[in-house]
């Protein structure tokens, strides 16, 4: 019994020596526990606010009363804007979706014809967030005071029998009268995909760092004639390398076998070039936690999946309190998928690739010399 006693206590010396085990087992569960309690309780609260762009075609008293509705409603946060520049916001990713009301919203009001649908126009990407945004539309439209009933009294359309307000869910590229719109549901997929392959790739080079360290090929490569930046730049070189090559095989898999043609092969080239080199940083970094193996492969995903979580990866961004969103604004992930989806379906320019694509090479070149100004070479 005793020398059970005394191996239970000499394991747990040996995790709260090392204190990237710590930190795994008991820190970033707290920081998990602590993220998605403000998710559920931004959501159950009502809290959620909705980045969304609105068009009036009708501009009655009926439509600029209901605009009024969703500028005060506190789920939303509300742009007005013509239909053009709506569009464009969301073939940007700027908005979450468009709202426009159509001609005859007036004559709708009054009770004179039957309703035509209000549209909603949301990004392709977003489609787990129509179902919401179209409850919360309905719920503010609905609401319209019927100018048929006395004054006085609060009656809805629904009361009398007429048709209830109708949304029409679409996505924005079937509305915009241009050629951005995915060909096929693989081209909205297959970045998401490649993103789960670089985190892996990234992990994997991250992690190999610590266990070379730790069975001592850093040792023996510094006592070679080969200096520190040559074999930091040959680890670095090996996971540019490989996530490049990982994206163009899968891309040639989503062209030859599921259709998915880039507008711009060389804004394609250019996004993966740029996801390749951010995350190499991020790589980097990540080889500066953990004392071992086991310690850096579970805070290398522990940070990823944050990355990728925060980035709207795996949790949908409406979800999200404002003060979150505008952090998400930092994940790598974000940039990524936005650069690969510019590439490939929301054609956009080169100057507007120049957002994602330079957030990744800023984020990469950052994340690389913090971690090679912190990397440990010896135990």
């Amino acid at each position: 019994m005793r020398q059970l006693i005394a191996l239970a206590a000499k394991d747990l010396r040996l995790l709260t020596r090392d204190r990237g085990g710590f930190v795994v087992t008991f820190v970033f569960p707290l920081v998990y526990a602590v993220f998605f309690g403000v998710i559920f309780a931004n959501v159950s609260g009502g809290t959620t606010t909705l980045n969304v762009v609105v068009v009036d075609e009708d501009g009655g008293r009926e439509s600029t009363a209901l605009v009024e509705r969703l500028i005060a409603a506190p789920e939303f946060s509300v742009t007005v804007s013509d239909r053009r520049t709506a569009f464009e916001g969301l073939r940007q990713s700027r908005h979450l979706a468009c709202i426009i009301l159509p001609e005859g919203f007036k004559a709708t009001a009054a009770g004179f014809e039957p309703a035509p649908p209000l549209t909603l126009a949301i990004d392709p990407i977003r489609r787990l967030e129509a179902g919401a945004l179209e409850g919360l539309l309905l719920k503010y439209a609905i609401r319209r005071g019927n100018p048929a009933v006395s004054p006085g009294e609060d009656r809805f359309e629904a009361d009398r029998g007429l048709p209830a307000v109708r949304v029409e869910t679409i996505d924005w590229a079937t509305r915009s009268g241009t050629d951005a719109a995915p060909s096929t549901p693989y081209a909205v997929a297959f970045p998401q995909g490649i993103v789960w392959g670089v985190l892996g790739c990234t992990a994997t080079f991250g992690v190999s760092l610590v266990m070379e360290r730790r069975r001592g090929t850093l040792f023996r490569l510094r006592a070679a004639p080969i200096d520190r930046a040559s074999i930091l730049g040959g680890k670095a070189i090996a996971c540019f390398s490989m996530t490049v090559m990982l994206g163009v095989a899968l891309f040639a898999v989503a062209f030859l076998l599921f259709g998915v043609e880039p507008y711009s092969f060389g804004a394609l080239g250019a996004a993966l070039l740029s996801i390749a080199v951010g995350f190499v940083g991020v790589m980097m970094l990540l080889s500066v936690f953990g004392r071992t193996e086991q310690a850096a492969s579970g805070i290398s995903w522990t940070i990823l999946l944050a990355m990728a979580m925060s980035g709207g990866a795996m949790v949908p961004y409406f979800f999200m309190p404002a003060w979150l969103q505008r952090i998400a604004d930092f994940s790598p992930v974000r940039w990524a998928i936005l650069a690969m989806d510019g590439a490939i379906w929301r054609r956009f320019t080169p100057a507007e690739m120049l957002v994602p694509c330079g957030s990744l090479v800023a984020v990469g070149i950052v994340c690389f010399v913090v971690g090679a100004v912190s990397f440990r070479w010896t135990d």
